[in-house]
């Protein structure tokens, strides 16, 4: 007779459980900052450091103050390269390709051979960990590993030598921030 009455209340648990785990409301992913071109310019890019399924990752505590944010083209050349050998320090990256722009970069990484973890939320949690010890100014970064993306980063880069407009090295970040977000 225990037993039965010990298997009721089990069941009557579970089924309460179970109840209280369906009707649960879904959290929201965190909403893009409407400061930042980049973002607006791609909602459904809302940076998430957990999921591994979006090339973005976003400090949001980062409250470092916005006008050390990149906003001309020598700044952009001269923080992309500093950021690039910034990440070429991590034991599991071999090369990058970095363009940052106000606060936001774009990366691309070639991995050791030995690095068999691949592109997950710790490494792009990494990437802008290590990028922060550069420009502190820094709170989104759109990482990938495909090097057809990377070499498009490097290009974007090395415009950065010969660009007289800062505005038209911007729309093609945004651009290809885009194009590397559309294609996860």
């Amino acid at each position: 007779m225990k037993r039965i009455r010990l298997l009721i209340l089990m069941t009557a648990a579970g089924v309460l459980l179970a109840g209280c785990a369906g009707s649960a409301a879904a959290v929201p992913s965190p909403s893009p900052e409407t400061g930042s071109a980049i973002n607006t310019a791609q909602p459904s890019a809302a940076p998430d450091a957990q999921t591994s399924a979006t090339p973005w990752v976003k400090d949001e505590g980062n409250d470092a103050q916005a006008e050390d944010a990149i906003k001309t083209t020598a700044e952009a050349k001269q923080q992309s390269k500093a950021m690039e050998h910034a990440l070429e320090e991590l034991t599991e990256v071999d090369d990058a390709e970095v363009v940052a722009i106000d606060r936001t970069a774009l990366v691309g990484l070639k991995f050791t051979a030995q690095y068999q973890g691949g592109l997950d939320g710790r490494m792009k949690k990494a990437v802008l960990t290590q990028l922060q010890t550069v420009n502190k100014s820094i709170n989104a970064v759109c990482v990938t590993a495909d090097s057809i993306f990377a070499e498009k980063i490097d290009k974007l880069e090395d415009m950065l030598d010969s660009a007289a407009d800062f505005s038209e090295i911007k729309q093609q970040f945004e651009a290809l921030a885009k194009e590397i977000t559309d294609s996860q």
